[in-house]
């Protein structure tokens, strides 16, 4: 039996342009219009559990504040994501078909509050984009929220020593389960018992 698709029509968002918030997440398409690039008072938009490997260009969408593509098949991200200057929110977790990567995004949405990258491979699979990754997370001067996970234990080494942490209100940070004991060991000292503060361990799958 063929498996059914949804199509949205080429030029479906070019009658949106007020449109605000958008919310697609978990239809069952394999692409996205171009159209949607050209919702430039976009503020909010949900892309999450989307089977698409490209999303079309978000250069036009400087008003986002929120942006989300969590459990997402992207392989890279969206062009003209470094425009997005207001951005407050963004969710990249169980993104783990990421691997093509531009490490200057993060460090030119100046803006952002909160950062979701658990179970992404973005973290996973590549130490020199990670650690750029790190290097921008670490810059990120409005930073209060923050959940990531690493599989290389130098990039959790890297993490703990460049971030933040006591500027944080919350953050969840993982490592794999088989280096537990140094991860808890190395982890700076603090005040953290006002703070919701996770340390997991993954299984390294």
């Amino acid at each position: 039996m063929q498996e059914w698709k949804m199509s949205i029509p080429r030029m479906f968002f070019s009658q949106m342009p007020a449109l605000q918030v958008l919310d697609i997440s978990f239809l069952e398409v394999v692409e996205l219009p171009e159209s949607l690039s050209e919702l430039a008072n976009l503020r909010v938009l949900f892309l999450e559990n989307l089977k698409v490997k490209k999303i079309p260009s978000l250069g036009k969408l400087k008003g986002l504040m929120l942006l989300s593509m969590r459990d997402s098949w992207i392989e890279e991200t969206p062009e003209g994501m470094e425009a997005l200057v207001n951005l407050r929110f963004l969710n990249l977790d169980g993104t783990r078909g990421l691997r093509n990567f531009d490490t200057d995004v993060i460090s030119k949405i100046t803006l952002l509050e909160e950062l979701r990258m658990r179970s992404s491979d973005v973290l996973a699979k590549s130490s020199r984009i990670a650690a750029k990754c790190i290097q921008g997370i670490a810059n990120l001067k409005h930073l209060t929220n923050l959940s990531i996970s690493f599989q290389e234990f130098d990039n959790y080494l890297k993490a703990v020593e460049c971030i933040q942490w006591n500027k944080l209100k919350s953050f969840h940070l993982g490592t794999s389960l088989t280096l537990f004991y140094d991860a808890y060991k190395i982890f700076p000292s603090g005040n953290y018992s006002r703070k919701l503060v996770s340390i997991a361990f993954l299984d390294g799958n």
